[in-house]
């Protein structure tokens, strides 16, 4: 995965506790999407004259019988939202002014680890989604596990999802 490879790593904290947040948090739903939408991609071939697709590459365009044509793309195997059952309403998705958004003081997740929770302005905001970056080995989920613990100590359950890794290397 290319984000593995520049040393990204994504998080999203859930605590038991905090139950009556909306699951419906337009930001949290966006990068999601976004992050699935990136697990989710599948290579097709296009033909560069006719516009022709092919899942497997060929040699001559199926089309047009033109050679040597067909190019690599990614696309996103994700269903339209024809499709789908909708994630979020309409109403979010719309466009507003910044300053016609209400603002609301919102009580922080304290992790307890005082220099990670001032980079993120007093702790992580519920239903919030966290990514992490660095070298390769640098430690980043040894950081975020050892949040995860103090998250899980102070506010209940909490989940640890990790594309890169097994689970018997987060065990470790």
């Amino acid at each position: 995965m290319l984000m593995h490879q520049l040393g990204y790593s994504a998080i999203g904290i859930y605590c038991s506790a905090l139950r009556t947040l909306p699951v419906r948090n337009p930001a949290l739903m966006s990068a999601l999407r976004q992050c699935l939408s990136k697990m989710k991609q599948k290579t097709i071939f296009v033909c560069q004259e006719c516009g022709a697709k092919s899942p497997k590459w060929v040699g001559q365009c199926p089309e047009c019988n033109k050679w040597n044509t067909m190019v690599e793309e990614l696309v996103s195997s994700i269903p339209s939202p024809s499709n789908r059952r909708r994630l979020v309403n309409d109403s979010y998705d719309q466009p507003k002014p910044i300053s016609s958004i209400e603002t609301i003081d919102q009580e922080r997740l304290k992790s307890g680890i005082e220099e990670f929770d001032r980079v993120l302005g007093g702790g992580a905001v519920p239903g919030s989604v966290i990514l992490i970056g660095g070298d390769p080995g640098i430690g980043k989920s040894t950081l975020l596990l050892q949040v995860l613990d103090r998250l899980t100590q102070n506010y209940g359950k909490t989940l640890y999802v990790s594309g890169e890794e097994s689970a018997r290397q987060i065990k470790l």
